[in-house]
Formats: structure tokens, C-alpha cells, sequence
């Protein structure tokens, strides 16, 4: 690690290229950022139809929560492993392609979880749905900077990536709640309608989705000469900047902690409550809806005002810990809900942060692949550490312990993360 940390933050402008800056074309930053926060917002509702009622079926089907823990950590471990390729298919092919091929995917894989009814099918539904969830991964992220700079934005990717999430909340919000409303008549529904969402995403795209930014590709460049190249291209990069390197594997390391009360959430409040699929469901969006507003502050405390990235990813990470130790050792069941909520709103705050500083140490020939490796490194860590927690869940069957666990490693996590955030490129 190098010992210049904390420093100053790179240039906050979007993308770190240099040359002469391009001519800003207002209209076509309009379509660009609307495009971009429309996917997002198409994404999150897509992967949370299914969050109220996921859990609850595959218990309903006889799955033990080792056997729960495991499909998850599966769904983890196969981003990973399809993470880079998919990543160099889009810096080589168009992160457009890329994110139309993840919609296809996508309604594939969540029509086979609409019929699955036992583990190998369960799996290999998750499976197609982890490759179209790489193939827009990094992909779609890389397209909106890179189309943004192309076309001279001079907004920061802070902004741009707080605006998104919080196109992505509403996404959770809007996917939670259908998804628990036709949840009620059968778990396995809000499969089905998110595969046709899919489906239906993926024929419009190619009508109304542009790229003017992609460089072309090399004649006569096989994918196979292109994956060496590239691969060795993203290991030299990450050995010129170790800053990184480290970074990645904070944001893993964060990634696990924030998934274990992710997985247990459902069982627990519908443990708690014993009510209606529905108010579980309005439980969850309580959270994300409350961070709106706190993201709108983020983005004017770092436009407006200047604040660094550091002290505000300390923050966010401090209170979600203590939030989620608070719902932890909670007595009653709206105490829970309510320090549960607050700490859904708390631990993805700083996430927009995290992500422009992770932008800022890149090129836009590379973009798409050296995202893909920072979330190859958090599926592989979230995958691993799920299988070991689930033999730990197993063993001591305590919620608690479990989210005490959870909350000291985002505490920790959290404060490398916001170190690392502040230096030099």
C-alpha cells in the first residue's frame, strides 16, 4: 500500500483522460443521463420484485437456510467468474450491446426461476441471471461516464452516480412493492414479471439507446488475443495504482458485511410480524426511501460545498454499524423496524461517493473492465464468505450474533474504505 494516504482527491470531473475538452452538446447530456438513470431504474426494479417473497419461496420448496445461504453465495461466485469477460466483451464490442445482451440473459434466467421447484434448476436459473447481471455491470456504469464526457458534461460522477441511486431507489421502492402485492397469490410470480420486463427492456433498447463514445475496434482483434491483452492490461494497472487494488477489496469486504442482514432480512420480520407479505414489503422500501433525500444532501455537500469523499463514507458506514448493532439487540418489533430501516437508509449513502472515487482512477479505453474487476473481487469475497456464514448461521441459529458480526466489519470496512477514498491517484 502506499504511504501517501490520506491525500488530496484526483479531479472530480468525469473520466480521467486528458486532452483538449470536447464541445458540450447540452441535448445530448440530457438523453445520456436520462437513458442512464431509465436503466437503473429498470434494474433495481427487475432485481427487487423478487425481494419479499425470494427468501419465503425457496424456504416453501424445502430449502434449509445453509442450503439459502449457499444458492445466494452461488449467485455471488458466478458474477465473479463471468465478471472480467463480460467486461472485456463490452470495452471490445459496445457497452451497449453489453447491457441489451444482460436484459436478454436476465429474462432468461428469471422465466427458468418462474418454474424452478428444486435446487439444480434453482441454481442454474441463478446462474444465467449472474452472467446478464455482469454484462451490465460496469458496462452501463462505463457507457454513462464515458458518453457524458464525450458530449462535454462537466458534472461530477459523484452527482451523476447520486442522481442514479437514487433512480435505483425509487426502482426498489416500485419492484418491492408489486412484487409483495402479486407476491400474495403466488411467491413464485414476481419471477415471471420481472423476466417480462426483461424481455420487453431488451427489444426497446436497440430502438433508443445510442453510443458515440466507443473507440473501434481493432481489425483483425480475436476475443482470445484481446482477453490476454487485456488481462495483463488490468494487472499492470492495478500494480501502478495500488490505491485500487486496496480499494476493491474494501469495497468486497463491505459488500459481505452488508449482505448478511441483506439475506436474513425477510425471515426475520416475517418471524416478527407474522402479518401480511405486504407490510414486509413496505418495511423494506422504508429504508431506501429515506435515503433519497439523504443522497440529494450528499451530492450538494460534494458540489455545493466541497466536502471530501472521505468523512462522509466515515459517516455513513458508522451509522449504519450502529444502526444494525441497535436492531441486533433490539426488544420489540417496531424498534426493530425502525433501527432497520434507518440502517437500509444509512449503508448505501456513501455508495455514489465510493463509486466516483473508484471512476476517477480510470481511463475510458479500460472503464468497463477494471469495474468488472472491482466486482469480480466483491463476488468472490461475498461469495466464499456467504458459504462459510452459512455453516455459521447454521451452527449458532442466532440473528443476533450474526448481525453483531455484520455490523463491526461495516464499522471497520467502512473506515478503510473512506482512507482509501482520499488517495492520490
Amino acid at each position: 500500500m502506499t504511504t501517501d494516504l490520506p491525500a488530496q482527491e484526483p479531479s472530480a470531473s468525469l473520466g480521467a483522460d486528458t486532452g483538449p475538452p470536447p464541445v458540450k452538446d447540452l441535448a445530448a447530456i440530457r438523453r445520456t443521463t436520462r437513458m442512464f438513470y431509465g436503466i437503473s431504474y429498470v434494474g433495481y426494479f427487475i432485481d427487487f420484485t423478487w425481494a419479499a417473497t425470494s427468501i419465503l419461496y425457496f424456504a416453501s420448496i424445502g430449502l434449509s437456510p445453509g442450503a439459502i445461504f449457499a444458492t445466494v453465495a452461488v449467485v455471488w461466485l458466478a458474477e465473479a467468474v463471468f465478471e472480467i469477460p463480460t467486461g472485456l466483451v463490452a470495452d471490445l464490442l459496445g457497452r451497449r450491446s453489453s447491457v441489451i445482451a444482460s436484459f436478454v440473459f436476465r429474462a432468461v434466467g428469471f422465466g427458468a426461476l418462474f418454474f424452478a421447484h428444486d435446487l439444480p434448476v434453482l441454481l442454474l436459473a441463478h446462474v444465467l441471471v449472474s452472467i446478464g447481471t455482469t454484462f451490465e455491470s460496469g458496462a452501463l456504469e462505463a457507457w454513462a461516464v464515458d458518453e457524458s464526457e464525450h458530449f462535454g458534461a462537466d458534472e461530477t460522477v459523484d452527482a451523476l452516480f447520486t442522481r442514479s441511486r437514487i433512480a435505483c431507489n425509487s426502482g426498489l421502492i416500485s419492484g418491492v412493492l408489486t412484487g409483495a402485492v402479486i407476491g400474495t397469490r403466488s411467491l413464485a410470480l414476481p419471477f415471471l414479471l420481472s423476466a417480462v420486463v426483461c424481455a420487453v427492456t431488451a427489444a426497446v433498447l436497440p430502438l433508443v439507446m445510442r453510443e458515440r463514445s466507443r473507440a473501434p475496434r481493432p481489425g483483425g482483434l480475436s476475443l482470445s488475443t484481446a482477453l490476454r491483452e487485456n488481462l495483463g492490461g488490468t494487472g499492470a494497472a492495478l500494480r501502478g495504482d495500488r490505491v485500487l487494488m486496496f480499494l476493491a477489496g474494501a469495497v468486497a469486504f463491505v459488500a459481505l458485511m452488508s449482505s448478511l442482514p441483506g439475506v436474513q432480512w425477510t425471515a426475520y420480520l416475517d418471524g416478527e410480524f407474522t402479518t401480511s407479505l405486504v407490510l414486509i414489503g413496505l418495511v423494506r422500501c422504508v429504508g431506501p426511501l429515506v435515503q433519497i433525500p439523504l443522497l440529494d444532501l450528499v451530492r450538494r455537500l460534494r458540489t455545493k460545498r466541497g466536502v471530501a469523499r472521505p468523512p462522509i463514507v466515515l459517516a455513513a458506514s458508522f451509522a449504519a454499524a450502529v444502526l444494525l448493532l441497535g436492531t441486533a439487540f433490539s426488544d420489540g418489533a417496531w424498534q426493530a423496524v425502525t433501527l432497520f430501516a434507518c440502517f437500509s437508509a444509512a449503508s448505501g449513502v456513501a455508495v455514489p461517493v465510493v463509486q466516483g472515487a473508484v471512476n476517477d482512477r480510470l481511463t475510458s479505453a479500460n472503464r468497463a473492465t477494471m469495474l468488472s474487476f472491482v466486482s469480480l473481487v466483491s463476488g468472490a469475497v461475498t461469495g466464499v464468505g456467504l458459504f462459510v456464514v452459512g455453516w455459521f448461521v447454521g451452527a449458532i441459529d442466532s440473528v443476533t450474533v450474526t448481525w453483531s458480526v455484520a455490523a463491526a466489519g461495516l464499522a471497520a470496512g467502512g473506515a478503510l474504505t473512506a482512507w482509501l477514498c482520499g488517495g492520490r491517484r
